[in-house]
């Protein structure tokens, strides 16, 4: 509890002190006959005042002082007597009963009109719905089998037998087929390399030098005799179509 003012101080002091030492026996007495126990403990001896920080933010609270104490629970058997001592000791106020009429009539009206009230009134009759009459059902003893499922489940069949009767023999002629070609392919590949082996021997024998000799005589041709050089003056000039030494 925290108390502003040293009057205000005084009856928190007072109060506690009432708490934790109850008893009203004189000083000289050895021990309490008076039977008051406390129901309290300080805390703390003194007071708490603000600190110093404290104050800096706050500088109304310089008369502030707290003091608590903790409440200690009375035994079982002596608390449920002194509530019911207290109990006893209380008198009803007039708001107090009051109230309680307030609540007994409530308990009352609501007893009944909930249950024998609603039991007391005229209950509305239920209203009655005609229905239509439903159609009358065809009790079939015999199924009728369905021709179109049947001839598109016989259909699929033909057609996946099929499949798989004719795709092998298509493949396998096909392959035949393949085989055949690159045969042709393979001789055709021999009989070119022949014909080029035949050209290559005819193209080194033409081209032997004992034949360029042999075709060089039947022409009258053959080696020089003798071999002459013409020096050409540097200052000599040349006109386009005139004959050179040589002729040419």
């Amino acid at each position: 509890m925290i108390s502003f003012h040293s009057l205000e101080d005084r009856i928190v002091k007072e109060f506690f002190a009432s708490k934790v030492r109850p008893c009203t026996c004189p000083p000289a007495f050895p021990i309490c006959v008076c039977g008051k126990k406390p129901t309290g403990g300080f805390v703390r001896a003194k007071a708490v005042t603000p600190s110093q920080r404290e104050l800096e933010s706050n500088p109304r609270a310089a008369s502030a002082k707290l003091r608590a104490i903790r409440r200690l629970l009375m035994a079982t058997a002596t608390r449920r007597a002194w509530m019911e001592a207290w109990e006893q000791g209380l008198t009803p106020s007039p708001a107090e009963k009051r109230s309680q009429a307030r609540v007994a009539a409530r308990l009352h009206s609501r007893r009944y009109y909930s249950r024998e009230a609603t039991a007391r009134l005229p209950q509305p009759e239920p209203e009655v719905r005609h229905h239509k009459a439903l159609p009358e059902l065809k009790i079939v003893t015999k199924r009728q089998p369905r021709w179109g499922m049947v001839f598109l489940a016989v259909a699929f069949v033909g057609i996946l037998v099929g499949a798989l009767v004719i795709t092998p023999v298509v493949v396998s002629s096909a392959a035949r087929g393949m085989e055949a070609k690159v045969g042709q392919l393979e001789s055709l590949e021999q009989e070119l390399a022949t014909a080029t082996s035949a050209l290559s021997a005819q193209i080194s024998a033409l081209s032997s030098p004992s034949r360029v000799a042999e075709q060089a005589a039947e022409l009258g041709l053959g080696p020089a005799q003798s071999v002459h050089y013409v020096q050409v003056e540097s200052g000599s000039a040349v006109t386009e179509g005139a004959t050179t030494v040589t002729g040419r």
